[in-house]
């Protein structure tokens, strides 16, 4: 892949807006990478094309004098914020490459085939802290029209409640406790604008990993439906009648924090939707969007003894941040078996501990949550569907990474189809009592980089072939069964390599990577600390 390619954006507005700062996150790659990079400036863009940023309730009536000023870019993402009255009308706008993202849309609009993006949360959501869930429900803000009055109205204060109207925007407590506040709050009511339902605290509730109970009723036009309008069927409750609110704040304790864990997977995934419509609409446009890294790195979670905690995750995750620096990591968590209940509260604080690293800490990280399990295998049948690079690195989250890997060599011999799967030995050597699971004595030279040819499979860490996985997978995990990758792979490879030798083993091409010297590039942290391993 060649240098990142620079897009320009124009914004017809002073910076540091509010409800501008979430795109600022995505075009500085800090709310999802990209794989581009963007020049900002004041104005129109001083290039052929660009994005342009428009607040549409100051330049409504304007929309002939924008179509002139963009006739001269042979394309135009424009983007339309700080409008809650949707006075901006986009079918104004006369360009033959034109597509529209808008912020706050209303109701009974047409907008054609605009996107829509959430109003965001502002720039002091950016650096959070864990803090401690020690407040069920937080509000404080504005109770300025009726939709606040009857949210503060529905909420009593209380030791582990903090309810706090205030008279007007940023009158209330300083943005640093706020933070605090929403950070260690479970629920945030979050009552609609003044036009629009939409409100900076749905996406402040979310940014902390708390929940938002939305209102989908503006104080000034019928908005209902303006939620699912926006966001399809979002996983947090929209409320119409605030005489509900205490009913629905009694559900939502009790089931916390498996509902907010679910919450916050979503609010990950639409960060990262954001990125693809970008890298979808730009290329639509015409511009020029390279491919992102073509690894994508798999790693899969279960509960085990150690949980609630994260350490052993964090190692495996800081081993491939160390060598894959900005490869996606597609971070799986497995349902709860039956002989395991008694540890599903510690697994779901375990997730929301890693999801808070994930999403403040880590960066680039899709989760895939599942409420029942599935086992290794289907959990990772369903996320390799999800995969748009060639190439994907298996992980168990306990089993990190270690020394040198000529990851780029690698990838090459499976994309030239010389190898299906490169396994990454967990040994120094290879064990003399495998050593006849070798089709090989001594290393190969492929590509240049020394591997020998296996019979052996395991599901310690290896680089795949993603279409090829995909095939595996649906060949050896019918719908419904349950299994670890290793125990259904192991005996049909040997038994291919038995019957046919070499043209058996073609059909898998796995192999271990044997570098001079120590071979050893992964280790075993224990997760399961000496359990028996389950069937």
């Amino acid at each position: 892949m060649g240098g990142l390619v620079t897009i320009t954006v124009g914004r017809l507005a002073p910076g540091d807006q509010y409800d501008q700062h979430m795109l600022d996150r995505l075009f500085a790659n800090t709310l999802y990478p990209t794989g581009l990079e963007f020049s900002r400036v004041e104005g129109y863009p001083n290039s052929d094309a660009g994005i342009l940023l428009i607040p549409g309730r100051y330049w409504a009536g304007r929309e002939a004098e924008i179509s002139v000023a963009i006739s001269r870019y042979s394309w135009c993402l424009m983007i339309v914020t700080s409008d809650e009255e949707s006075l901006f009308d986009t079918g104004k706008i006369d360009h033959p490459a034109v597509r529209f993202w808008i912020q706050t849309p209303r109701v009974g609009r047409d907008y054609g085939t605009a996107r829509f993006i959430p109003l965001g949360f502002p720039p002091y959501f950016d650096h959070l802290e864990p803090a401690t869930r020690n407040l069920d429900v937080f509000l404080a803000g504005q109770c300025t029209h009726q939709r606040r009055k009857e949210a503060f109205a529905a909420l009593e204060p209380g030791e582990r409640r903090r309810i706090e109207p205030t008279t007007g925007f940023l009158q209330g407590m300083d943005p640093a406790e706020y933070v605090r506040c929403m950070s260690a709050a479970k629920v945030a009511p979050a009552p609609s604008g003044a036009v629009s339902p939409d409100s900076f605290r749905v996406w402040e509730a979310l940014e902390a990993h708390a929940i938002p109970v939305a209102d989908d009723v503006s104080p000034t036009y019928d908005s209902r439906g303006y939620w699912r309008m926006l966001l399809g069927d979002p996983p947090f409750p929209i409320l119409t009648d605030y005489s509900n609110l205490p009913g629905w704040i009694d559900d939502l304790l009790a089931d916390w924090p498996r509902n907010a864990n679910r919450v916050t997977g979503w609010w990950l995934t639409r960060k990262r939707l954001m990125r693809d419509w970008l890298r979808a609409d730009l290329a639509a446009l015409g511009a020029d969007v390279p491919d992102l890294p073509r690894v994508t790195v798999l790693v899969t979670c279960s509960p085990i003894p150690s949980h609630p905690s994260t350490h052993i995750l964090e190692e495996t995750i800081a081993s491939v941040r160390e060598r894959l620096p900005r490869a996606e990591i597609f971070l799986v968590f497995d349902g709860v078996r039956p002989e395991q209940e008694a540890r599903r509260a510690d697994y779901e604080e375990f997730i929301r501990r890693a999801l808070w690293l994930a999403d403040h800490e880590w960066g680039n990280v899709l989760p895939f949550i599942h409420d029942e399990h599935l086992h290794q295998g289907e959990c990772a049948r369903r996320a390799v569907e999800a995969m748009t690079t060639p190439l994907l690195l298996f992980m168990e989250h306990d089993t990190p990474l270690t020394g040198e890997i000529s990851f780029a060599d690698i990838a090459a011999t499976i994309e030239a189809g010389d190898a299906n799967v490169v396994r990454f030995a967990h040994e120094a050597a290879i064990h003399p009592e495998h050593r006849y699971l070798m089709l090989d004595t001594d290393p190969q030279d492929v590509r240049g980089v020394p591997m020998m040819r296996t019979a052996q499979w395991s599901n310690r860490p290896h680089l795949a072939s993603v279409a090829w996985y995909r095939v595996l997978l649906e060949h050896h995990f019918p719908p419904g069964l349950k299994d670890f990758i290793e125990d259904r792979c192991y005996g049909p490879l040997v038994n291919a390599v038995d019957r046919d030798g070499v043209m058996g083993w073609l059909g898998w091409r796995t192999w271990i990577y044997t570098p001079e010297g120590n071979i050893q590039r992964s280790f075993h942290t224990n997760g399961r600390a000496g359990e028996n391993k389950f069937d």
